[in-house]
């Protein structure tokens, strides 16, 4: 049994179709192709997309979480209570 499909043989540019097929010298077929048809490269960004985001939302919250630490280090000390109800 071939190791390869058919749709994965290569195609010499005499035998390939009907039409006229220019391709470089020392080029293959699918050389003339954008992109890569067989490889699906949509997970691996969509994966790097969600972590990217995922990680900027961690610093935007871990950001705040300082900023209160900061602020309540730094506030000033609230003023005794009062006994109002005392000197009746």
């Amino acid at each position: 049994m071939p190791s390869g499909s058919a749709s994965h043989r290569r195609v010499e540019p005499s035998t390939s179709v009907n039409r006229n097929v220019t391709t470089p010298d020392g080029a293959f077929a699918a050389d003339t192709r954008k992109g890569c048809h067989t490889c699906h490269h949509g997970g691996v960004t969509t994966a790097i997309i969600v972590v990217i985001v995922v990680l900027l939302a961690l610093g935007i919250v871990i950001n705040q979480l300082f900023r209160l630490r900061d602020w309540l280090k730094n506030s000033p000390p609230l003023p005794p209570p009062t006994d109002d109800d005392a000197e009746d």
